[in-house]
């Protein structure tokens, strides 16, 4: 289990837990803003900063259990898609300690591919 943290001015204003399993998928549990930071887009730079770690890493898909007040900011905002029972089952299956809280739906969201730079080739001079 991994943790990641926003800080502003040495405050932590945003954090989120997180646990990587192998290259195919990673669950995002649980994830917090502080009360008078919100709505000021410090989780939408976590985030990103979240799914580029995870690309470079080529983890291919994010998994988390959402409420359903949250379900819709994480459709809409950051680009999830709810899972349906058979997705939810096999996954459920393939990585028993993922945890699916009660009165939560699953999301998932594919990631997207980290551009590597493509290195220059060696010039010999001469």
């Amino acid at each position: 289990m991994h943790c990641t943290v926003l800080l502003v001015n040495s405050v932590v204003v945003c954090a989120a837990v997180f646990r990587v399993f192998g290259t195919e998928v990673t669950e995002l549990p649980l994830v917090a803003t502080i009360q008078n930071g919100r709505n000021q887009g410090y989780f939408k730079v976590l985030f990103a900063f979240l799914q580029s770690l995870l690309s470079f890493l080529e983890v291919e898909k994010i998994v988390l259990p959402a409420t359903a007040r949250a379900k819709g900011m994480w459709k809409t905002k950051f680009g999830f898609q709810e899972m349906n029972e058979e997705e939810v089952t096999l996954c459920l299956k393939q990585y028993p300690s993922i945890v699916p809280f009660e009165e939560t739906v699953m999301l998932c969201k594919c990631l997207p591919k980290f551009a590597r730079r493509k290195e220059a080739p060696n010039r010999k001079s001469g």
